[in-house]
């Protein structure tokens, strides 16, 4: 018997009802949890979807970053269109996962639209995002390097686009793109954080920008910094409080150096700030101010 003649047999062997019948048992409990879990019954969106969203936006920003999506180069009409289909085929998949507070009653063909107009104004702060990166970095060589291959670019470049799906009420695929670039940088920016101009996060990996942060124009982060939550609130039963300033507000020109963590919704970091590395901050920074850890001095007792 040819191995051809031998699989065909598996195949039609493996289709009998007698043999699926377990698997139909399996499908049933799946559904069940799945219900009990509160699945909607909705198609999840697609995290490939979304993937290859975020790799167009960023090539009609960064030219060459993903050519076979994105609209930097050749007929650019055409791949805008092909990312306005994308993009609108997502929102129609996420509306029954939240409340849309789209202006007018505008659904997912003019959002989407909206979003891609609103792709000149994010290069241009992308621009001056690189040109921080390049004034803040002596290892830079360009902004070309910078553009191609620093973390930074992506991660800011995505949130800048996603922060503006966020504050149009869309539900999940905000989120789905800040987790894109955090799978793709290691730097997670919550969308709902409000950056300001010039931003540079130097080196990338481990760094986190909570939901309520506000960082103002001109501000360095480097990796590993947290912008966190000092505290949950909870209820009587002792729920989660959901909602409220839960992270720290950064002023302008303030740098964060390596593993610092400033926490908590009341803190906040005045202008022009420097927080040192490992440093944990808990309550407000005056303007001008350096905070530092403190060394600590070695024990005579265990010293040679």
């Amino acid at each position: 018997m040819l191995l051809d003649d031998r699989a065909a047999e598996i195949r039609a062997d493996a289709s009998a009802p007698a043999r699926n019948a377990p698997l139909e048992g399996i499908a049933r409990r799946l559904a069940a949890a799945r219900r009990t879990a509160g699945d909607t019954g909705h198609p999840a969106p697609s995290r490939h979807e979304v993937a290859l969203l975020c790799e167009g936006l960023f090539d009609t920003l960064v030219p060459g970053s993903y050519p076979a999506h994105g609209a930097g180069r050749g007929d650019a009409v055409q791949a805008l269109d092909r990312l306005r289909e994308r993009l609108r085929a997502l929102l129609a998949g996420v509306a029954p996962f939240g409340a849309l507070a789209w202006d007018g009653g505008a659904g997912p063909d003019a959002l989407a639209l909206e979003l891609l107009g609103w792709l000149p104004q994010v290069h241009e702060a992308l621009t001056e995002d690189m040109w921080a990166a390049y004034a803040a970095d002596p290892a830079a060589t360009g902004l070309l390097e910078i553009a191609l291959s620093y973390p930074t670019v992506v991660a800011v470049a995505v949130h800048r686009l996603a922060h503006r799906l966020h504050l149009r009420g869309v539900p999940l695929l905000p989120r789905m793109m800040s987790e894109w670039a955090h799978s793709m940088t290691g730097v997670d920016i919550h969308p709902g954080a409000r950056i300001g101009r010039r931003f540079f996060v130097d080196h990338g990996t481990g760094v986190v920008v909570g939901a309520t942060a506000i960082v103002g124009d001109d501000v360095t982060l480097y990796h590993g910094v947290t912008l966190g939550t000092l505290s949950f609130a909870r209820d009587a039963a002792g729920a989660l409080v959901r909602g409220g300033k839960r992270h720290p507000t950064i002023g302008n020109g303030v740098t964060i150096y390596a593993h610092a963590m400033v926490l908590g919704g009341a803190t906040t970091v005045g202008d022009n700030a420097v927080i040192g590395a490992a440093t944990v901050v808990t309550c407000d920074v005056a303007p001008g101010a350096m905070v530092c850890r403190e060394r600590q001095k070695p024990d005579a007792r265990t010293t040679r």
